[in-house]
Formats: structure tokens, sequence, C-alpha cells
């Protein structure tokens, strides 16, 4: 999975650039997969394949909310901590 990165403003690339890329990254790994570029009639039934994609895109899709909303949870647990252990200390003063 590709990472991001931050750019400075004068080496972005559009979001139709980086798709690009990333199907031209594709190309090749299917061509040191299979030996051969992606044509059609070639046996394999692409409406279950893209079917079953995206069930696992739905599946990390679900994944990403349930990691992002424990982590809001976890974020707002620790401010609670980090404001009772402040006060205790200002109070003990």
């Amino acid at each position: 999975m590709p990472k991001s990165t931050k750019r400075s403003s004068s080496e972005e690339s559009t979001v139709f650039t980086e798709m690009i890329s990333d199907l031209v990254k594709r190309e090749r790994q299917g061509w040191r997969s299979y030996k051969r570029p992606m044509r059609p009639f070639n046996g394999r039934d692409a409406l279950q394949e893209s079917y079953e994609e995206s069930l696992d895109l739905a599946a990390y899709l679900k994944q990403l909310l349930m990691e992002r909303q424990d982590s809001a949870k976890t974020a707002t647990h620790l401010k609670q901590l980090l404001l009772a252990k402040f006060r205790t200390k200002k109070e003990a003063k």
C-alpha cells in the first residue's frame, strides 16, 4: 500500500496524476505476476472478482472507521486524565 508523504506545493500533483501513476504500477505488477497484460475475454469472471474486491474494500473501510472511532475515544480519555492530573497538581499548591 502506498504511503502518504507530505509534499511542498511546488511538488504537488493532482489526484488524477497520482491515479495514473498507481495504474501504471498495477500494470507492471500484473506483468510480473501473469507475464502478460490484462485483456478482455481472459477466462476470469471480472464481475465476480470485482464484487469480491468491493467486499474487501468495504472491510478495510469499516476497519478504518472503527479504528478512528477508537482513537477518538482514547484521545478523549487521555485528555480527561491529563486535565484531572493538572487540576490535582494545581489544587495541591
